[in-house]
């Protein structure tokens, strides 16, 4: 006999050991009580013959074998397999081919069978169907002292609740490598790693006192997460509507690749009321690569989001982000946030260029011409920096500056030019917002505009009002097809004007307003009304603190109207006007 037990050896899982591990991994095998899994009845049915060692020297020789593994060997021309346990029943199991192949069908068919009386009167017995294929190495006492290592293949396995998930989880090319460690004190999963699908994770961590106060401890993961493949498996329903941004997300594809994550001491009998009192401990680095955001109100989404997330003693950063913005290519991106389980404070910096990446993509002339545009080249260099604190949600902070360099645009579907766009626009925010512009320089088909000026305390009782402005044969038409908010205005005429305005909303008899304003066969309609200006000439000179109308002709809903006079303090205006109409129809524009 000795002699035939002798070469290759050939692992196969057995129900005894399978299930006896399973149960222990969901915490059963502590009891000793292995009954559902009396290997004896599995290797009898299936036609393995029993010897017992019932002398010293018989059980010295099967102590000698290969212990609690299936092995075989040829022996004249045929094969055998042989199972040793020379420590509980003190037996070897003997089998032909036909045998062995008996053995693992009736393994495979009674997996779950075997399993279900641990899942009595759990839902997990009506939501688990399936089998379960598994290779297990148990070293133990079988009463207190466990130690398994092994690969449970879940491929087969269907989990199904519909108050969560949307369809049914199927355990396509999933499978979970342990390796655990369980006496009457501590659970030590020192291994374990779910593979599904594309989806990883890879943990590890302690339990103390698990049988009684149960703490775990040195809890960490990794994980990489292709959003796409999380999509079936995450609870949709319960998430409920809220999540439909999440979902949005996870559709536009990137992964994030969790590096390392390492839980804080979590006593399970002594939960935090707060759940989000334990995020201040945790520590997190990951990294994200090329992700999707979407965003209202037309805008285009922001694409390949990619950079480095660190979280650590509740300070969470968010370094070197990139991205792009339709066709736009975004500056380096750079946030911290503190007291993120509480009330955060937020530190955003902006830095880098921004421009325009090929036009020559389909996607990007798409999102173009959806925004009134053809093509738009150039760059644009920003630094900014702002500061948020939920505490104080009012007093957000914010300071930059934006330097255009050489930006063209073309709109659609009209071929009207915006060329050499440059020039400075400074920002910045405490209590009130003020924008300056510094020598903003372009020309719209070869009309040259020019603008500098300053916004000082925007939306308040004192705001300051001061810019010059120049265009010359400005087409006001060209000027409404670059900007799509004017296009409803249908917009026409040619404008001439060289200003310098200075109004502090404050003291408005200090205003000074300088320059002159010429139209030549202006025009515009109301959206929403029949009201429909055309032909409009007028001279318009500016002096002091008054306009004054030299001239000003137009046709309203076709009735010709002549206007003359002069108006003055620009924050709370008085006029005096003459007008004029030979033949006015008080009905057509009561009508608008």
């Amino acid at each position: 006999m000795k002699k035939q037990l002798k070469g290759k050896k050939n692992k196969l899982t057995s129900t005894g050991f399978v299930m006896l591990i399973f149960a222990f991994l969901i915490g059963c095998a502590g009891t000793g009580k292995i009954s559902s899994f009396q290997m004896d009845e599995m290797f009898v049915r299936a036609g393995f013959k029993l010897h017992t060692a019932d002398t010293p020297k018989k059980l010295d020789f099967l102590k000698s074998l290969p212990q609690n593994e299936l092995v075989h060997k040829t022996y004249n021309e045929k094969m055998f397999y042989f199972y040793a346990d020379g420590s509980s029943c003190q037996c070897l199991y003997v089998g032909d081919k036909q045998a062995y192949q008996r053995f693992r069908q009736s393994l495979k068919e009674e997996q779950m069978d075997a399993i279900r009386p641990y899942l009595k009167n759990s839902l997990l017995e009506k939501q688990v169907a399936g089998s379960v294929s598994l290779e297990i190495h148990y070293e133990g006492d079988l009463i207190k002292n466990h130690h398994s290592e092994g690969v449970i293949d879940l491929s087969q396995i269907n989990y199904t609740d519909p108050s969560l998930f949307e369809a049914a989880l199927h355990g396509q090319k999933t499978t979970l490598v342990y390796q655990v460690k369980l006496d009457p004190y501590d659970l030590t999963v020192e291994k374990l790693g779910l593979k599904l699908g594309n989806l990883s994770l890879d943990a590890r961590a302690d339990v103390h006192s698990w049988d009684k106060d149960p703490v775990i401890k040195s809890a960490e993961f990794s994980s990489d997460l292709p959003l796409v493949d999380l999509i079936p498996v995450i609870p949709w329903k319960l998430l409920g509507t809220n999540a439909g941004v999440i979902r949005e997300i996870c559709e536009g594809g990137g992964s994030i690749t969790l590096s390392k994550v390492v839980l804080p001491e979590i006593h399970l009998f002594k939960l935090p009321k707060d759940p989000a009192r334990l995020l201040q401990k945790v520590k997190l680095t990951a990294s994200l690569n090329d992700i999707t955001v979407p965003l209202r109100l037309s805008l285009p989404k922001i694409e390949g989001i990619t950079g480095r997330v660190n979280l650590e003693n509740d300070v969470l950063s968010a370094d070197n982000m990139q991205a792009k913005l339709g066709p736009l290519s975004l500056p380096t991106i750079n946030i911290r946030a503190t007291n993120i389980a509480d009330q955060p404070k937020v530190a955003l910096r902006v830095k880098g260029s921004m421009q325009v990446v090929a036009t020559s993509d389909a996607k990007v002339e798409k999102i173009l011409k959806k925004h009134g545009l053809k093509s738009l080249t150039g760059l644009a260099e920003i630094d900014m920096s702002a500061d948020y604190d939920q505490r104080k949600p009012k007093n957000w902070a914010a300071n930059g500056l934006l330097v255009l360099k050489g930006v063209r645009a073309e709109a659609h579907p009209a071929s009207v030019v915006m060329d050499n766009l440059q020039g400075e626009i400074k920002f910045n925010r405490k209590k009130t917002m003020n924008i300056t512009a510094k020598d903003i320089t372009a020309r719209i088909n070869q009309a040259p505009v020019r603008l500098s000026g300053k916004l000082f305390g925007i939306g308040t009782p004192k705001m300051l009002v001061s810019a010059k402005a120049y265009a010359k044969q400005l087409d006001l038409a060209h000027l409404a097809e670059l900007l799509p908010v004017l296009r409803d205005l249908k917009l026409g005429g040619i404008l001439d004007l060289d200003l310098d305005v200075n109004v502090p909303y404050s003291t408005p008899a200090k205003s000074r307003l300088n320059g002159t304003v010429t139209a030549r066969n202006a025009g515009f309609q109301l959206a929403g009304s029949d009201l429909t200006v055309e032909k409009g000439n007028a001279e318009i000179k500016l002096n002091g603190n008054t306009a004054n109308i030299k001239t000003m002709t137009m046709q309203v809903n076709d009735q010709q109207v002549a206007l003359s006079g002069h108006i003055s303090n620009p924050v709370r205006p008085k006029a005096q006007l003459f007008i004029r109409s030979s033949d006015l129809n008080l009905d057509r524009l009561h009508n608008t």
